[in-house]
């Protein structure tokens, strides 16, 4: 599988720019047909200074087939002794994390009302002295979401009491 990415700044200019292929080869059907009933996770980090950008991705599998992707990239400044909470990332794994208060709420996009608000949870991890960062994983209820247009907010808190916010849209079909 191939990918290239590139990060443009808003007049339409390159920032950064990256390329990675992993090969992928089975066997037989029996292999392939369950690595398709999975989802393909990939992670490819680059160098981009911190900023606005619009990154665009394309990925193939084979000559004839190929996908594409049109995104927002918000990238922070860095500030080791301050407090914040980076993008939110859509998955499908969570994994443990370290001390903080997270609230997740659902808005519909459209009144901009809350849907769903699940309070603040306390998430205790161990912290960890070399990456001052704390991953954060939980999950979105769909399921409990009729089909529509919504914005997923996450509000955190460190033991200090420094807030931070982010918030990314999102469809339900």
């Amino acid at each position: 599988m191939n990918f290239v990415g590139i990060a443009y700044f808003p007049d339409g200019a390159i920032a950064a720019r990256f390329s990675d292929t992993v090969k992928i080869a089975f066997d037989d059907k029996k292999r392939v047909d369950a690595f398709t009933e999975k989802t393909f996770h990939h992670k490819k980090q680059f160098e981009i200074a911190p900023g606005t950008y619009n990154l665009k991705l394309i990925f193939s599998s084979a000559a004839d087939s190929f996908g594409k992707l049109e995104t927002a990239l918000f990238i922070d400044p860095w500030e080791s002794k301050k407090f914040f909470l980076s993008d939110i990332a859509l998955s499908r794994d969570i994994r443990p994390v370290a001390s903080v208060g997270v609230q997740m709420m659902v808005i519909d996009a459209k009144s901009g009302k809350p849907v769903r608000d699940h309070g603040l949870l306390r998430i205790d991890s161990p912290p960890r002295p070399d990456n001052p960062a704390v991953p954060v994983g939980m999950k979105l209820p769909l399921a409990a979401l009729v089909p529509g247009d919504y914005r997923l907010q996450l509000n955190a808190i460190d033991a200090t009491g420094a807030q931070y916010t982010r918030a990314v849209d999102f469809t339900v079909e």
